[in-house]
Formats: C-alpha cells, structure tokens, sequence
C-alpha cells in the first residue's frame, strides 16, 4: 500500500481529506444511496435463532474471522452488522441459499460512503489517518461523528449501530 495519500494528521482536517483523496472516494452517502433492506449470512442455525431472538450482538464480532484464520484481514474492519443490500445485483446473493442467514431492515439516517478507486484499502486508509490500531475505534470514531453505517457499493455494507436494526425474517434454519 501506498502511504502517501494519507496526509498528517494536523495539515488538513477530515472533511477535507476525504474530499481530495484520490484514490478512494469517501464522502457522506446521498439518501437515495442508503440501502433499506439487508441479508446477513451467519455461521449456523444457533447464530440465526439467537440472533432473532437477541438481536445482533457486536460484542461476537470477529468471530467468523478468528475461526476461518482471517482475523488480520479484519483488524481495520469497522466493529458493525456486515450485511448485503438485499436489492443488489451482487452474485454474492446466490450464496445465501445454502446457509442461515437474517433479513433486516435499518433505518439509517447518515451513513459514509466508501468506494475505493484502486486496491487501496479504504478502512486501512482511514485507521492510519486518525492513528487506530483497531476497527473498534474506528467504529467508535465514526458513530461520534453521527455515521449509523459504512456504505460500500458492490459489497458488504456495515451497519455500525445495531439498535437501528429491525429483523424481519430469518431463512435455512
């Protein structure tokens, strides 16, 4: 990775930053780019049915991760409800037939927008800008500045705060 599109922390303030960064594009998502209503895979039928029953719990995040070995790939990964926005034409969907998963609705009123331009890794990007180590204060950074979710089109969308989470229905359980 490139560092020299992360400025230092005192040159140039955020708003900024994610205005002239040129290799990801990171901006406050516009209304109509905000997905309304979601599928998340889990890991099996008990997650799916505590899930539903509970609700999603962030304090399981990285679980997934730990047990596949791709906890690293994870480290700069916002602490969040990482989902599909189930309108999307994503081939990623067809996978979600096999296993237990969850359809949800949220109802989010300000989400970032991250699309990356290049294979730069926008999450790594802005953990090295505001010196985090962990995805857990990155998620905290973000839900301070008002942000409910992280948007990523063509892939996974993260939904930072769970408690604007409506669960409508849970399948293949």
């Amino acid at each position: 990775m490139i560092m020299k599109e992360i400025p230092p922390k005192y040159h140039m303030h955020f708003k900024d930053w994610l205005n002239e960064n040129e290799y990801v594009v990171i901006r406050d998502a516009l209304l109509h780019e905000i997905p309304k209503l979601f599928i998340h895979r889990t890991e099996n039928k008990k997650d799916a049915l505590s899930i539903q029953k509970y609700g999603f719990n962030l304090k399981k995040f990285g679980r997934t991760g730990k047990k596949t070995r791709q906890f690293s790939l994870c480290q700069f990964d916002p602490k969040g409800v990482y989902a599909i926005d189930i309108n999307s034409p994503n081939d990623e969907l067809n996978s979600y037939d096999s296993r237990p998963y969850v359809i949800f609705t949220a109802n989010i009123s300000k989400a970032l927008l991250i699309e990356e331009k290049t294979f730069v890794n926008a999450k790594l990007c802005l953990s090295k800008y505001f010196n985090f180590n962990t995805g857990g204060k990155l998620t905290n950074m973000l839900l301070k500045r008002g942000y409910q979710a992280v948007i990523r089109p063509d892939s996974e969308q993260i939904i930072l705060d769970p408690k604007i989470i409506t669960i409508i229905k849970i399948g293949n359980v």
